[in-house]
């Protein structure tokens, strides 16, 4: 519980400042390999889709939760829930909306260093199992406009 705690104030105070730099992958690259219980690579290999890795004891993950919620209107949205329970994703989900098509659990953080995640939230767009776009920090609504442009492209 302690851990859980000490990851949500660091996430929460220093995640946002410190990791929040967004923009365009210059060079598309290859998603990594994982595997979580609920969600793996293969899952997601296939079109255009955005995966979110957040987790519920996040404040910027739900601070972007209506951006990825709007998102997923308009793309699949899939989601890893980093260093987290599957009752308390749950319940984070049923009490904001759940806008994933399918969420992996992460409970230990094992797939943290296949990400290189530096902390949640970290969103990327993907198309046909590559990363065409990746930010990290929570998506906001001028990210939003460059994600769906982007994705317009694809199309």
């Amino acid at each position: 519980m302690i851990r859980v705690l000490t990851l949500a104030f660091i996430c929460f105070l220093i995640l946002p400042i410190a990791s929040c730099d967004a923009g365009e992958v210059k060079k598309s690259y290859d998603l990594p390999d994982f595997k979580v219980a609920g969600l793996n690579k293969t899952d997601i290999s296939t079109g255009t889709v955005i995966l979110n890795l957040f987790a519920s004891w996040c404040g910027p993950c739900l601070a972007e939760h209506p951006v990825i919620t709007q998102l997923s209107k308009k793309i699949p949205v899939y989601g890893i829930a980093l260093m987290d329970q599957p009752e308390a994703v749950a319940a984070y989900l049923k009490k904001n909306g759940n806008p994933y098509r399918r969420v992996g659990i992460d409970k230990d953080g094992s797939s943290i260093p296949v990400f290189q995640a530096p902390g949640v939230p970290i969103t990327y767009v993907l198309h046909n199992g590559k990363v065409i776009y990746e930010n990290n920090g929570p998506v906001t609504f001028v990210q939003k406009a460059e994600i769906l442009k982007l994705v317009a492209k694809q199309q």
